[in-house]
């Protein structure tokens, strides 16, 4: 629960009615805001007003993981119905949606420069995981699908960007380059 920033913050309260817990919540690079999701929608909140920044950003599926681009300029938001979407904050726009139907998507990152994202996620009838590198601008694929013994556990970028991490259910860490094009 979003518990000591909405005792604090009866704006961020009024949304986040009390019977109800965020889903993710995701702090600011400059610690300034925050980024809360609950079902299928995302707004970012000013910490010290507790007044929102960003109107409130829907989506067709329940959103599973959100994050802030390193600058903050952006967030990226994936959902169960396999889509991706990165949103610039100065404009409350959509940038692109990266599109994977099959999948269920449950992480989605930025890379430390902000210029990729990551997704990553399951079938629902397979228990094999699946990871995609994508350029954050267009929403092109920049690497070939990755796939993974076991359902995804967790997904992060090195602090380079040249690796992705990634763990499963299965007893083993998998370490794969993030800089590899697709082929022709």
């Amino acid at each position: 629960r979003l518990g000591g920033v909405l005792k604090q913050s009866a704006g961020i309260a009024a949304f986040w009615h009390a019977s109800q817990a965020a889903d993710a919540i995701e702090t600011s690079p400059d610690q300034r805001s925050i980024l809360a999701v609950r079902d299928r929608t995302a707004q970012v909140w000013d910490l010290e007003t507790g007044r929102p920044l960003t109107p409130l950003f829907e989506h067709a599926g329940k959103i599973l993981c959100a994050a802030f681009s390193s600058p903050g300029d952006r967030i990226v938001a994936s959902t169960d119905k396999g889509e991706a979407i990165v949103l610039d904050l100065s404009t409350a726009r959509r940038v692109c949606a990266i599109q994977q139907p099959s999948l269920i998507l449950k992480f989605a990152w930025f890379s430390p420069d902000g210029k990729r994202v990551v997704t990553a996620g399951t079938r629902a009838e397979a228990s094999q995981g699946h990871a995609r590198v994508w350029d954050a601008e267009s929403g092109e694929a920049v690497t070939p699908m990755m796939e993974f013994d076991g359902v995804m556990g967790h997904l992060s970028y090195s602090a380079n960007g040249a690796y992705i991490l990634t763990s499963s259910v299965l007893p083993r860490l998998n370490g794969r380059t993030a800089r590899t094009k697709p082929s022709s």
